[in-house]
């Protein structure tokens, strides 16, 4: 490939990239694939189940499962299952690491607390009425024992239950550690994964194949595959996830081949000539040359080797 016709050639032994196109750069060096995500919401709002699939370097589909659990507090058994003629109305309850609330309940609702099913509704009513991470928190009655919920999950998601300054009724309801209840935090992949930083995705994406590394750019997740030129490739497959996370089905990204020349070409008029280092005619691919610019060209192949995950 000449500069200039009779002045200049540059040549190269280039590896095809194994999916067509061969991204050919004249000036540069060898990079790799790398793909930015194109949301950068101020957290990522994550769903226990959902996937991310992705690529790298054609080893084979690389699947992160969102995964997260939610916080408990279970009360004790022998607990109060008539609250209708109590005087004790009041308990202390934090969610997801939030600051305690004081919350008051009224027994003689609907028509009396003489249930199970009845306090725990009540309680529910009037823990939800607080508002923000309480406002979705859930209270079942389950055979003889309270259940509390926070809807959130992740290893922050956390439900405490502590005695009231007066006319607590932690103690006939069996809630919080000191009256005989136990808790449990919740787990998974960020602290909750409603609210999940770009750091946090970026860490599990980075996790998943030595052949790949991921983090956090600015509040966009950048991944990058190991390696340069044209064995350097990344391709998302039909994960769940990807909107979310601001990437889609199929796309993809393969590592530029630099032929090293230092600067870029006058003009788009020059000549590119492949030869195939092979003397076996059967090996031999048809190869075109597409999108010739002053930066660089692309090399397509006919039999290209398909990367795409599924």
């Amino acid at each position: 490939m000449g500069l200039a016709a009779g002045l200049t050639l540059i040549g190269k032994q280039i590896t095809l990239a194994g999916a067509n196109p061969t991204n050919v750069s004249i000036a540069g060096a060898d990079d790799a694939a790398t793909l930015l995500g194109t949301t950068h919401p101020a957290t990522f709002v994550l769903t226990n189940g959902n996937t991310f699939i992705i690529n790298p370097n054609g080893v084979g589909a690389q699947t992160w499962t969102v995964t997260g659990t939610q916080g408990t507090s279970t009360g004790g058994t022998g607990c109060s299952e008539d609250m209708s003629a109590a005087v004790d109305t009041k308990l202390k309850i934090a969610v997801d690491g939030g600051a305690a609330q004081t919350v008051t309940f009224d027994w003689t609702a609907g028509g009396g607390c003489n249930t199970g099913a009845k306090i725990a509704a009540e309680m529910q009513t009037k823990i939800r009425a607080l508002g923000g991470d309480f406002a979705t928190v859930t209270v079942a009655f389950s055979t003889d024992h309270y259940v509390i919920t926070s809807m959130n999950r992740g290893t922050a998601s956390a439900v405490v239950v502590t005695p009231a300054a007066d006319h607590n009724c932690t103690e006939e309801l069996k809630l919080g550690t000191a009256d005989g209840g136990t808790e449990a935090v919740g787990t998974g992949d960020a602290a909750i994964l409603a609210r999940a930083t770009a750091a946090e995705c970026a860490a599990k994406i980075d996790a998943l194949h030595a052949q790949i590394t991921a983090a956090a750019e600015g509040g966009y997740i950048r991944i990058n595959a190991t390696g340069t030129g044209g064995s350097s490739s990344l391709v998302v497959g039909n994960g769940t996830e990807n909107t979310v996370l601001g990437f889609t089905n199929l796309q993809a990204d393969y590592g530029n081949v630099g032929l090293g020349a230092g600067h870029n070409m006058a003009n788009a008029i020059y000549t590119v000539v492949v030869t195939p280092l092979t003397n076996d005619p059967a090996a031999v691919d048809v190869v075109s040359v597409y999108n010739k610019a002053t930066s660089g060209f692309d090399l397509y192949a006919e039999t290209a080797v398909g990367l795409l995950a599924s």
